[in-house]
């Protein structure tokens, strides 16, 4: 949901467009130990905030509600008129960025959150959310914060789905031009051709060969920065100094893959 408010910063909203009106042309795949690390401490965290409160979530559930659906870690359910009802959903994270993160018990968490869960909120019919963050800033810390549920934040979210949902319904691109990654893994048809604006061809191409000069000239520089460097490692100057030393870098290893690369042919 960030997504559509320009507030994540991994997606925006010509993202999630290509999302839902294209077919990737492979699913990203997300690394086996980083994924089991991620379930143990979404766990471990949910475990804690059930012993810290005194409660039991239910974990993994889904709500949908028309075109919106939502995912949740956890939910704490309580007693209905007829069913059971969610009183709150429960949100686990993990962050070393300290500085975003209000005190414990307080609301202050960053805005991307508030958006995530009142999402949750509304498709789980829930009045409360509770993000339970573990902090790896300077040593580790739990913190849990209590998001009440504000009517004006479901409207904004409602108002921008349905923008949203029109651009998807008339196949019409939204303002936000989509990350690169994203474009190039739309799913190609072999051997089908389609016509471009040559305007946006010749725009492509002009900046293309300036970025590549500038590499060049790029290197050059540091040539002759590192030239007069000659068999020192580190060169001062009048406010200041120039380091070049060695530091140790990781190996790794680039599994086989097929890449496709831009290239613009002119034929007159």
């Amino acid at each position: 949901m960030a997504a559509l408010f320009g507030m994540s910063r991994w997606a925006n909203m010509g993202d999630v467009y290509l999302s839902k009106v294209t077919e990737p042309e492979k699913e990203e795949e997300e690394d086996a130990d980083s994924k089991a690390v991620g379930t143990w401490l979404e766990s471990a965290i949910l475990d804690w905030f059930d012993n810290h409160l005194g409660v039991t979530t239910e974990r993994h559930l889904r709500f949908e509600s028309g075109v919106y659906a939502a995912n949740t870690d956890g939910c704490i359910i309580g007693p209905g008129r007829r069913t059971a009802r969610v009183e709150a959903v429960v949100e686990a994270k993990v962050s070393s960025e300290v500085h975003r993160w209000g005190p414990s018990g307080s609301d202050e968490v960053p805005d991307e959150y508030v958006l995530q869960v009142h999402h949750q909120m509304y498709c789980s019919e829930a009045e409360k959310a509770y993000i339970v963050v573990l902090l790896t800033g300077f040593g580790t810390e739990f913190r849990v914060y209590e998001i009440e549920r504000n009517e004006a934040i479901v409207d904004a979210i409602l108002k921008r789905g349905e923008l949203f949902w029109t651009y998807v319904d008339t196949r019409t691109p939204p303002p936000e031009t989509p990350r690169l990654e994203s474009v190039k893994n739309i799913a190609r048809v072999p051997e089908k051709t389609v016509q471009v604006d040559r305007t946006a061809v010749d725009a492509y191409k002009q900046h293309h060969e300036e970025f590549l000069e500038m590499q060049k000239v790029d290197r050059e520089l540091y040539a002759a920065m590192l030239l007069q460097l000659d068999d020192a490692e580190v060169g001062e100057f009048d406010g200041g100094r120039v380091e070049f030393f060695s530091s140790p870098r990781k190996g790794y290893e680039v599994k086989p893959t097929t890449v496709r690369r831009l290239k613009v042919v002119y034929t007159e």
